[in-house]
């Protein structure tokens, strides 16, 4: 009798659950179908001047659940990812659209970004700027990448209070080998290649002379990189800028402690301008916009804008489809059975190839890569996609972003054309393996393991045990033949001989510029350079350019195509029944009983990782 009791109890708050929950995503379509049908109209301005303002880490793809970054930009919170895609096409577009009189670079919400991805960025302000137009910077302060981006700007405006971080570049980590021997912890390292230095933290208290070596050219020249790139745009000495680095304190000393002014007398810095002073500034030069209560010159924010050119590309397809130039990006570290953050979503990458390669729409598809390698069976199975893709007949290119190295290179090696950027990371031709057992940690705290087996492997990888002679044997030649396979297929896929790989190999990380030198890139240019050769390739002319989106399941892909575009044209009662939503959903999560259940499904993950690590160890080196 209980039992009925407290089970109708539940049925009850269930249903009145479900049925709140579903009278306001019905309220929510309703008003967002509203908002959708608003946004078909073009909302932009007259003569607006486009902010360019990257927040976050600048990124390929955007990375996390969709659905919670589209409902969360339409309740107006700041999204931690700008994606250069979106970047690049809204700077190009609006070098040749006559509406667009100027860019205005805000830099303050950035704050991660490669030398690459910025070396593209700067690419397309310079395509801004020879169609006649201004670019005009504004910071409150600027670290060293974002002074890259805001000395490409005509006239860079900082405030009085504001400094300039230019500090070189380094590489620092850290170094564990007395702690894993004072835990008493055994650290099994496999690897080939001299610069494969990756493992050295876990087996030196210091770097390794090669790996200096190999360090120290990259770092001088990616300063080298970033110092020309300044000075041509700044129209300084790069001597001046090192000094600036060097002897900042000289300098600051020169100007009573004052680094605004340092960063002025030095060149870096045209104008001290308040936000109010450089507002004022720029009314005076575009004219003020009626709408703003503050003052405001009249503006468009790079999103804004970019629904603008997704609504003039569909009524643009509508009258005549051009044909495609597809992208697919890989982004992350490379394992299989791994799609969170930081890893690349092998299965998607995989179904977008093959997806592109069977569409008759599609004349070429370019891979963006960024990744810094994993798995050989992860980056084997995407270079496998690769030339399953060329097979159907159509060019396949790839642009490297910020880094592609080790297994983010080995799944170009068959590409039609390779293009880097000059600071982009690639090479890193080599295998290493890590296997850390903790047998002598436990006997010093009493714990010992024993048992019997019918062979030397099984039970031969567990953490609590010295890894056999048989299982370390196994290991190295695994991964001899692993780095004997890499080399071989850089040698065909480049038309290089493997000895002439082996020399550039070792496990040596490259900048974009030498791998050029050394014929492990075909050309130096960034994703949009590597599009048009796409299309030169396909021999069009006239084309658009479709980045490839992961496949979403229906019920989220809804969703996502209400909620995403049409914040900026939400009533106010749509935004108050998403919080409401919002805020039932994670009230719900915060239920024990659901928590619990999470907690059991994560521990069975893990279980299931932990078998298939085990069983399959090969698969784990990289």
């Amino acid at each position: 009798m209980v039992r009925k009791f407290f089970s109708g109890i539940w049925n009850s708050l269930n249903f009145i659950r479900r049925l709140i929950l579903n009278g306001i995503m019905l309220a929510i379509l309703a008003a967002l179908g509203a908002g959708i049908w608003q946004g078909f109209q073009s909302q932009m301005p007259e003569n607006p001047v486009l902010v360019i303002a990257p927040w976050g880490v600048l990124v390929e793809q955007w990375e996390g659940n969709p659905i919670d970054n589209a409902i969360g930009e339409a309740l107006g919170e700041e999204n931690p990812q700008t994606r250069v895609f979106d970047l690049l096409r809204v700077i190009r577009a609006a070098a040749t659209d006559s509406n667009i009189p100027a860019i205005v670079i805000r830099t303050d919400g950035m704050y991660g970004a490669s030398p690459a991805q910025l070396q593209e960025l700067a690419q397309a302000l310079e395509a801004f700027r020879a169609s006649g137009k201004p670019i005009y910077a504004y910071g409150s302060s600027y670290s060293q990448a974002q002074y890259y981006l805001a000395s490409q700007a005509d006239r860079v405006y900082m405030d009085p209070m504001g400094q300039v971080r230019v500090e070189g570049f380094g590489i620092w980590q850290n170094y564990y080998a007395e702690a894993a021997e004072k835990l008493k912890a055994t650290v099994n390292v496999f690897r080939v290649g001299e610069f494969k230095s990756a493992v050295e933290p876990w087996i030196r208290n210091d770097m390794s002379p090669a790996a200096k070596q190999a360090n120290q050219a990259l770092l001088e020249a990616m300063w080298t990189s970033w110092k020309a790139a300044v000075a041509t745009r700044r129209d300084i000495s790069g001597l001046r800028l090192e000094s600036y680095a060097q002897d900042f304190n000289q300098l600051l000393a020169a100007s009573e402690g004052d680094a605004a002014l340092t960063a002025v007398a030095a060149g870096l810095v045209d104008l001290l301008a308040s936000p109010k002073e450089f507002r004022e500034t720029m009314v005076q030069e575009f004219g003020a916009d009626p709408s703003s209560e503050r003052g405001d010159y009249t503006q468009i924010s790079a999103y804004d804008y970019l629904l603008e050119l997704d609504l003039q590309a569909l009524q643009q397809d509508a009258l005549e489809p051009p044909k495609t130039i597809a992208v697919v990006v890989v982004q992350g570290a490379l394992m299989e059975g791994a799609d969170g953050v930081g890893y690349a979503k092998l299965d998607t990458v995989r179904e977008q190839l093959w997806t592109a390669s069977h569409d008759d729409n599609v004349a070429a598809i370019v891979v963006r890569v960024d990744s810094p390698g994993g798995t050989i069976t992860a980056a084997e199975s995407l270079r496998r996609a690769v030339v399953d893709a060329q097979a159907e007949g159509k060019p396949v290119l790839i642009s490297m972003g910020g880094v592609a190295a080790s297994g983010g290179y080995w799944l170009a090696a068959n590409a039609d054309q390779v293009w880097a950027q000059s600071d982009t990371l690639t090479g890193s031709i080599g295998i290493f393996g890590i296997v850390p057992t903790f047998e002598e940690s436990l006997r010093e705290l009493g714990v010992h393991t024993d048992g019997i087996a019918t062979s030397a492997f099984a039970g031969g990888f567990r953490v609590d045990k010295a890894l056999s002679e048989p299982v370390k044997e196994s290991i190295q030649l695994y991964v001899q033949h692993g780095y004997q396979k890499f080399i071989n297929t850089v040698a065909e896929g480049r038309k290089l001989s493997p000895d002439a790989v082996e020399a550039v190999a070792q496990g040596r990380v490259w900048v974009g510029s030498k791998a050029l030198d050394l014929s492990l890139v075909d050309y130096l240019g960034g994703l949009h350079d590597t599009v048009v050769a796409a299309a030169a390739s396909a021999g069009l002319e006239q084309y658009r350019v479709e980045l490839m989106e992961p496949e979403l399941a229906f019920y989220d892909q809804l969703v996502l195509s209400l909620t995403s575009g049409v914040a900026a044209y939400l009533p106010d009662s749509v935004v108050t029944l998403l919080e409401a939503s919002e805020w039932l959903n994670s009230t719900l999560q915060s239920d024990p009983a659901i928590q619990l259940l999470q907690q059991a499904q994560q521990q069975e993950f893990q279980l299931e990782l932990r078998d298939v690590g085990m069983a399959w160890w090969p698969s784990q080196l990289r």
